[in-house]
């Protein structure tokens, strides 16, 4: 069946992104990531880490709270990643925030971009982009791949700071390069649309497929907004096989791209594939 072609549905939305849990502090290999901040605590860090992997919290909690003790800024950012969730203590946003606040500034990345994703959303203290942008800054400067990331939404969505496309490619680059699927997934966007750069759909091709074939590396680090740019991406690669855009046209290919997306709710993809039965 001939392909409908239609306008694509990409909307120019980067999300903020931020890990909401542990697991998720430590990414897929191949994943870049800082180093740690401090030494001191190191090893009890290390042990946390992995308590939190076996699902034991209140061993977690006792490692973490150790090399906090010695001043270690990850271990405080544990802990606040731990009220957060309730998981090994009592629920409490207020204690979250403490240790969030404490931990970034004693200089963890982790702990500054959760700070920054709280000012963005408004949760726990006021809605300030300004502030959020701020924090974002200071873990990005430590090439935290989500900070870089959230910082190039900031420059794409003009939140905290004049719009501005070519500047948010610089940090999508810089993320990108880190194997952060979000900004390979953006920039995929922005080389479609000819925003900050040329439109290039070769080069759309080239970062979307970045970003979609990370979907089975990131299979067990359910986190949305991660999920919703993979998935993003891999409308984007159908979009373009399904067109001959960038590549040459494979119906085939379109179909299991748009397929892959759809299974994550995607709505262009579902849309798509009614569309355009076999």
């Amino acid at each position: 069946m001939p392909v409908k072609l239609r306008a694509a549905l990409f909307a120019l939305v980067a999300g903020i992104a931020c890990p909401v849990s542990l697991e998720a502090q430590t990414p897929p290999t191949g994943t870049a990531t800082p180093a740690p901040v401090l030494v001191l605590g190191a090893d009890d860090v290390q042990k946390g880490y992995a308590a939190v992997k076996r699902g034991a919290y209140d061993e977690a909690m006792a490692d973490f709270q150790r090399a906090a003790a010695v001043g270690n800024a990850d271990a405080e950012a544990a802990i606040g990643f731990l009220y957060a969730a309730g998981d090994g203590v009592a629920k409490d946003r207020a204690e979250s925030l403490r240790w969030d606040r404490r931990a970034a500034e004693h200089g963890s990345a982790l702990a500054q971009l959760n700070l920054g994703w709280c000012y963005t959303n408004g949760d726990g203290v006021p809605q300030d982009d300004v502030e959020a942008l701020r924090w974002y800054r200071l873990a990005a400067a430590q090439n935290n791949p989500f900070a870089l990331q959230n910082v190039g939404a900031a420059y794409m969505g003009g939140h905290g700071v004049a719009q501005d496309y070519a500047e948010a490619v610089h940090w999508f680059l810089r993320a990108a390069a880190l194997g952060n699927p979000g900004s390979q997934a953006n920039l995929g966007q922005l080389y479609f649309l000819g925003k900050g750069v040329p439109q290039d759909y070769a080069l759309a091709m080239k970062w979307s497929r970045q970003a979609a074939d990370q979907a089975p590396a990131w299979a067990h680090y359910p986190e949305p907004a991660v999920e919703r740019n993979i998935a993003g991406a891999q409308y984007m690669v159908g979009y373009l096989y399904a067109n001959g855009l960038g590549t040459a046209q494979d119906l085939a290919q379109a179909r299991d791209w748009m397929t892959k997306a759809a299974a994550q709710g995607n709505a262009n993809a579902i849309d798509w594939l009614r569309t355009n039965p076999q």
